[in-house]
């Protein structure tokens, strides 16, 4: 599969998450995040925005106690590589973890952001999955 045929098929499985309208004001949860090689690849080569492997950033901030601001936010807090971002923050907003508190988890926005649907945790790590595959 060349370049352009494995970017077709990342935007197809990104196509399986439900809409949701992002208000932009999640930066605060924007940090360094893993994601597979290609969407790395994907999005250094179409914003030119490199996103360091999270170990790296992970053993700073372990040295000095302050959490990683993610490398692809511009100055104003928003997200430079948004049409290309990786699925960990496309999900962002959408997967329960316990279906008896859907509103509730670690992926659920609190800015007010909504859904048109969620995913449950298993329907995640499934798209993510694939994703590596690719």
């Amino acid at each position: 599969m060349n370049r352009a045929e494995a970017y077709a098929a990342l935007d197809d499985l990104y196509a399986q998450l439900p809409a949701l309208e992002c208000k932009g004001r999640c930066h605060d949860a924007c940090t360094i995040i893993d994601m597979s090689r290609l969407e790395r690849e994907r999005i250094a080569n179409t914003t030119g925005v490199n996103i360091p492997l999270p170990l790296y950033p992970i053993r700073a901030m372990l040295a000095d106690g302050k959490p990683r601001r993610c490398p692809a936010l511009g100055p104003l807090n928003t997200c430079t590589v948004y049409e290309v971002r990786p699925l960990i923050c496309r999900a962002f907003g959408m997967v329960v973890t316990n279906p008896h508190t859907p509103s509730e988890g670690p992926m659920m926005c609190d800015h007010g952001c909504i859904p048109d649907g969620v995913m449950s945790h298993q329907e995640f790590v499934r798209v993510m999955m694939d994703i590596y595959r690719l």
